[in-house]
């Protein structure tokens, strides 16, 4: 969602905040979505990295 007012971020600052910030933080900066709460988003991507972190412990053990 673009309200046509506000500036949509360039691509150099975008650039250098993802050096600074984590992908995560800047799509919850950026994605505006009026729909869907992005900080549900944020928690449910969250835990699906700890359940495959998860996953690969268990295979590692298997080995």
């Amino acid at each position: 969602y673009h309200d046509g007012v506000t500036n949509l971020p360039n691509m150099s600052s975008l650039l250098s905040k993802l050096q600074t910030t984590s992908p995560l933080s800047l799509i919850h900066e950026y994605l505006d979505i009026q729909t869907i709460d992005s900080k549900e988003i944020l928690d449910k991507l969250q835990k699906t990295l700890v359940d495959i972190d998860d996953e690969n412990d268990k295979l590692n053990e298997k080995k």
